[in-house]
């Protein structure tokens, strides 16, 4: 269902890779909310947190959401560029045409999550000058293969399925289940595949982690195995922040989420009882996290901005 205000385009990154993007609300709302989706998912994993939001901040907040690369409705490419980083570098070129200027609040689940805080570390400047929130589900600022069944992103079969997606990507692209038993137990937990608390929850999930390419799958697994994205503490700890993680996560154990939370002094932590690693199990708890921050960065513009107009009166 499209609401008012709902806008889909293509954002071209430098080298040439087609990015989806879909817009919610006036572009003259006061803040501009960037949401980044999880690995193997697309934008349609943010549906709940979609409409609540656009319900609960209508004409207070732009909603922005958008395919990585070789996901979703965005477009394939070499999978040379499958990278955390460069995830961080198209986040930068959504930021920049869809919100050159105007205060932004970031937003991302797992690897989502990842490229947000990688676009932190690399556009530092950039980013303290415009990010007034940020929401971090389920991920993590770096070790990602040193806890929980990330450990298993260490193992030959990341690097079996990369080779064999180069060499025979058609008969891999044709057999998920083939897949599935080259990375067992990887992929089945990196991706929801298993059967959540919500049937209906899994059966999204399900389908759209079906729909991404082999080829991709196989060029994130691998570079996770690298990310470190620890310099974007830095600057996401003078903003508000909303860290939220199950506490039955294999993927990226709640331990993740509470060195985010001990590094980051205006953060909420919010452990989900019983969770796993994709959100979309208490999309409730989620959206209403999210309206918190939403609510925290906000009003702390508004004393920021009232604070030093208040300082310009008196030097007048």
């Amino acid at each position: 269902m499209r609401a008012p205000g709902d806008r889909t385009h293509l954002i071209l990154t430098a080298d040439g890779t087609s990015l989806s993007v879909r817009e919610i609300g006036s572009r003259m709302a006061p803040v501009t909310v960037i949401f980044a989706h999880g690995f193997c998912l697309h934008m349609d994993a943010w549906a709940p947190q979609r409409a609540y939001l656009a319900e609960v901040w209508r004409g207070r907040a732009r909603l922005v959401f958008f395919d990585h690369r070789g996901h979703g409705g965005s477009g394939a490419a070499d999978t040379d560029s499958y990278t955390i980083s460069q995830l961080g570098r198209d986040l930068d070129v959504v930021i920049r045409t869809v919100a050159p200027q105007g205060p932004i609040v970031l937003v991302g689940h797992s690897m989502g999550g990842m490229s947000v805080m990688s676009y932190v570390a690399h556009h530092q400047e950039a980013a303290a000058a415009q990010i007034v929130g940020v929401g971090l589900i389920s991920t993590a600022v770096d070790n990602v293969a040193g806890a929980g069944i990330g450990r298993a992103l260490n193992t030959p079969a990341v690097t079996v399925l990369r080779t064999a997606s180069a060499h025979a990507p058609g008969l891999l692209g044709r057999s998920w289940n083939l897949s599935r038993r080259i990375l067992s137990p990887v992929v089945g937990a990196t991706c929801p595949l298993a059967p959540s608390a919500s049937v209906r929850a899994a059966a999204t999930s399900y389908g759209m982690v079906h729909a991404t390419p082999i080829p991709t799958v196989a060029a994130f697994l691998r570079d996770l195995r690298i990310y470190d994205a620890s310099p974007a503490l830095d600057v996401l700890a003078k903003v508000p922040a909303s860290i939220i993680c199950g506490t039955r996560d294999r993927v990226t154990p709640i331990g993740h989420s509470q060195r985010l939370a001990a590094a980051l002094p205006l953060a909420e932590l919010i452990p989900v009882s019983g969770a796993r690693h994709i959100g979309l199990e208490r999309p409730d708890v989620v959206s209403e996290g999210l309206d918190r921050l939403l609510g925290r960065a906000v009003g702390r513009r508004e004393q920021d901005t009232t604070r030093r107009s208040k300082s310009d009166l008196v030097g007048a």
